[in-house]
């Protein structure tokens, strides 16, 4: 094949790539629920702000949350979050197992500022809505106002105190912050507010506010965020003052579990690391296609858990079937790009992006059950125009 023909076949390999990208977003994965916080005439199901809150206190879970209904018309895994507004935001995941109006709690994160009248805005799915939350002044009530607790996660010797992992988790199945949580000690010296929240790992995280009211050791109990990726060792890391520490959680591999997660409910999983950030989701669409009888174009589709990130990697074999092997941007016309809704980050590999390249490993295809498995690593172009290295990249994918 020559230099101009192979150009012309990358060049209609790359345009039919972005219209699979297209259709892809029209394609659902069944492990993310689906519906809406609209009735059927359009208007916001209703709302319940439960407990009092305060300028200068952080709210408890327990007793300050904000009750939503969502018609779900497709069971599974959800994560619904506010916007920042006045402090602090409202959070609750966990997993939709019925259809129709389900209620759930959304709980305070963060600590308000100032006493207002503060509006939240949610979405689910391709619904939008927003609530009101009345922030009442603290001055006077002897709650503690702006008053934030010190102390340290280290013992007298600069150890980590004791953390224990409480309940299993799953891959693709959203924990449950009753039963799947994080016990964490921490050494108060000083009382008042405090909000510790881990990083962002394999899909999820962990957060607890709150207030110490006595000094010395006390237990908290940090609950998870998000749904897992990936069944696989997980470290996070936390931090209070200038003491830090970290805990690992095993998530479990779900497949035949029946509960929802795993390969049996979405077409795979896809991570990888750009400096400290890791980015994952689910593959919500995979396709191969040899029609040509000549080569075979492989497309991969996918979508953060929350529904607010995008990746698509594709790349081209020659010959009529996959094979594991080693796939190259220069013989095999890779094509990779990820990037979130609001534009915080982007990245795009391919042949016309100088300076980018990206090496593709499948280390296993099943050709029976259409399962595929791989890596990638390399450099990518970032929404600056600096090229930077991509690496931990990984997928499964069902690719039928």
């Amino acid at each position: 094949m020559n230099k101009i023909s192979y150009f012309f076949f990358v060049t209609c390999f790359i345009l039919f790539f972005s219209c699979q990208k297209e259709l892809s977003n029209e394609t659902g994965a069944s492990l993310v629920a689906s519906g809406s916080l609209w009735d059927s005439s359009g208007v916001c199901l209703p709302d319940s702000v439960h407990g009092t809150f305060y300028g200068g206190v952080t709210p408890g879970s327990d007793t300050a949350y904000v009750e939503i209904q969502v018609n779900v018309t497709q069971t599974g895994s959800y994560s619904i979050t506010s916007d920042q507004q006045d402090g602090f935001v409202f959070a609750d995941s966990g997993f939709f197992s019925n259809t129709g109006v389900n209620i759930i709690h959304l709980k305070p994160i963060g600590t308000p500022i100032i006493p207002t009248t503060s509006t939240f805005n949610i979405n689910f799915d391709s619904s939008f809505c927003s609530f009101v939350v009345n922030i009442e002044d603290s001055t006077g009530k002897n709650i503690g106002g702006n008053k934030n607790a010190q102390g340290s996660l280290w013992d007298s010797t600069g150890a980590c105190l004791p953390e224990t992992v409480v309940g299993t988790f799953y891959n693709g199945i959203a924990p449950g912050s009753d039963t799947a949580y994080v016990d964490v000690q921490v050494n108060v010296t000083q009382t008042g507010n405090y909000s510790i929240t881990s990083d962002l790992q394999n899909g999820f995280e962990f957060s607890d506010t709150g207030t110490f009211a006595t000094t010395g050791i006390n237990t908290i109990r940090l609950k998870p965020i998000g749904v897992p990726i990936l069944p696989i060792a997980t470290t996070f890391s936390i931090s209070l003052g200038s003491s830090l520490c970290t805990f690992t959680v095993n998530v479990q591999d779900s497949t035949g579990t029946g509960l929802g997660g795993g390969t049996t409910t979405t077409a795979g999983t896809w991570q990888f690391t750009q400096g400290s950030a890791t980015y994952g989701g689910i593959i919500t669409d995979a396709t191969q296609d040899n029609s040509s009888g000549v080569a075979t174009t492989v497309s991969l589709n996918g979508a953060g858990i929350t529904g607010d990130t995008s990746m698509t990697l594709g790349f081209l074999i020659l010959g009529t079937s996959i094979q594991p092997g080693t796939y190259t941007m220069l013989n095999n016309a890779i094509t990779f790009a990820s990037g979130d809704f609001l534009n915080d980050f982007s990245y795009t590999a391919d042949a016309f992006v100088t300076g980018s390249d990206l090496t593709i490993i499948v280390t296993s295809y099943d050709a029976v059950t259409k399962q595929m498995q791989g890596t990638f690593t390399g450099s990518a172009q970032d929404k600056s125009g600096n090229i930077v290295p991509i690496t931990n990249g990984a997928f499964t994918a069902t690719v039928p």
